[in-house]
């Protein structure tokens, strides 16, 4: 530091004394087991938590264990708080225009920059709020449960003497003769990948999946759709069912390969395309065309596997595994890009979990 910075601290003559001599390159980056957790504790777990866990054990040690983690509150934060709190007072008899001023004013964070982009953004909910009432409207015998209903917010479910789950579903819709739907909405680019429920990501709609179905009012019922619906314009799928119509929030993700019953979440259904649901319409013999429609087993399946993740996330966490093991799955590095801590983790190439067309796991050494 002398030689390179000019830098005359007194703490570096300390330094050159001990004689420390590190060889260039030879730092070891792993994570040194510390006993934070006992195996006989108890854990409750969020979707959240699962996902972090899932991306990096280290993430989830900086953020949850060491409590490094930033409660960051920005413009977007706070308009998913607005748009979802709109959202689940929409059957109150007010305005839009009224729902949005209450909800607005209770944020107090906004400044003069803020406002300008809240002039456009609140049309854009408007949009998803009147839509969603349409939808709503059309549904075949609905009985609609939003998070500030008792029955589907802060669900708990117990997996195992060490592990609790807990979630709030943003709107749970039964309908039909014994059918029922999960609806989450976003703000955000983040969907629903079926291909990377296998390595424990993309987890959110199977874990909500999981606690409905483990409920006492579900259990009965028959899952007929896992949806993700998107409600600003600019980050929605664009609609092309209707030529005269602007870019809509559609649901967005899997659905029971059953016509009769999708028929009764969305009666537009029968006009051979879907003006709610992406990519579902009927071919000429009736079935529905598209990827997206699975059979009842694939989402028996699903919770299946969220089951898994949230008891391996459980016993990693209790055994005090945080390893550095950010995911690349086909290329695309799914655990860094966003990470606070990716500067200081010091990862090399053997850290990463590899996985190539979602067949198998190659050491990040070999790949």
């Amino acid at each position: 530091m002398r030689r390179n910075y000019l830098d005359k601290n007194p703490l570096l003559k300390s330094f050159e004394e001990s004689k420390i001599y590190i060889p260039y390159r030879t730092y070891d980056y792993r994570y040194k087991n510390v006993n934070h957790f006992f195996p006989e504790q108890v854990l409750t777990l969020s979707y959240s938590q699962v996902k972090t866990y899932c991306q990096c054990k280290f993430k989830y040690y900086m953020d949850r264990v060491l409590d490094l983690g930033e409660d960051e509150t920005n413009l977007n934060l706070n308009i998913g708080i607005i748009a979802h709190a709109i959202f689940e007072r929409i059957d109150e008899d007010k305005t839009f225009d009224e729902l949005y001023e209450e909800e607005v004013n209770k944020i107090d964070s906004f400044d003069k920059y803020d406002w300008v982009y809240l002039r456009r953004i609140k049309e854009e909910i408007r949009k998803s709020f009147e839509y969603i009432k349409l939808f709503e409207k059309q549904i075949t015998n609905p009985t609609i449960l939003r998070e500030t209903s008792g029955s589907s917010k802060n669900k708990e479910l117990s997996l195992d003497n060490n592990t609790k789950l807990v979630g709030k579903i943003d709107k749970l819709v039964m309908f039909g003769d014994n059918e029922f739907a999960i609806i989450d909405y976003k703000l955000g680019r983040e969907e629903y990948s079926e291909n990377l429920v296998q390595y424990g990501l993309s987890l959110q709609l199977p874990i909500y999946a999981l606690i409905a179905k483990e409920g006492d009012r579900l259990y009965d019922k028959n899952l007929a759709g896992l949806f993700i619906q998107r409600f600003v314009q600019s980050e929605t799928i664009v609609s092309k069912v209707d030529e005269e119509a602007d870019s809509k929030p559609l649901l967005a993700g899997v659905y029971l390969n059953d016509p009769a019953i999708m028929s009764k979440l969305d009666s537009s259904l029968s006009e051979s395309a879907s003006r709610y649901i992406y990519s579902c319409k009927l071919k000429k013999d009736g079935t529905i065309s598209s990827k997206r429609a699975k059979e009842p087993e694939y989402f028996a399946s699903l919770s299946e596997e969220a089951r898994k993740f949230v008891l391996l996330t459980s016993k990693g966490i209790l055994s005090n595994d945080f390893e550095i093991d950010p995911k690349i799955v086909s290329g695309d590095n799914k655990s860094c890009k966003k990470c606070p801590y990716r500067d200081i983790c010091y990862r090399d190439e053997k850290a990463y979990k590899i996985y190539s067309n979602g067949t198998g796991e190659e050491n990040g050494e070999d790949a």
